[in-house]
């Protein structure tokens, strides 16, 4: 059994611990429904009950962009979106994080528009940093 699954079935023995943990006597600590064991170091495979998705935010977007027009949640378009998605996340954050392992501590927009930038194609790297500039602004005047 990967050691993912057993974090969402919340099987982590002590075992698992890191060896400086064992030798402190330390038993796998309880913090909101997660556990603090060495291979998860953030935490994000441990949370109990929770599923990330951005299906509800499609119907909303949907809604924005064509008035008449609605998704069911069983749709195959909502999972695949979904997934793609996740994807894109995925590999943005992946790309920001070695951009600012190599410069400094910190990930700053300027690391994530040029991940963005070295992810996607020209005019689509364009339109999505204009949109993102715009959303945050947006966000940031809303407050």
């Amino acid at each position: 059994m990967s050691h993912r699954l057993s974090c969402l079935r919340k099987t982590c023995t002590p075992s698992k611990l890191s060896p400086l943990k064992q030798n402190q006597g330390r038993q796998s600590r309880r913090l909101n429904g997660r556990h603090d064991c060495s291979r998860c170091s953030h935490h994000c495979c441990c949370r109990s009950n929770h599923i990330e998705s951005f299906a509800s935010y499609f119907t909303t977007v949907l809604k924005q962009v064509h008035m008449g027009l609605s998704l069911s949640q069983e749709a195959e378009a909502v999972n695949n979106t979904n997934s793609f998605m996740m994807d894109i996340f995925k590999r943005i954050a992946k790309e920001a994080g070695c951009l600012a392992r190599n410069k400094s501590r910190t990930i700053t927009s300027g690391e994530i528009q040029t991940s963005v930038h070295l992810l996607l194609s020209g005019e689509i790297s364009k339109h999505t940093m204009s949109e993102a500039t715009r959303a945050v602004i947006k966000y940031a005047t809303s407050r």
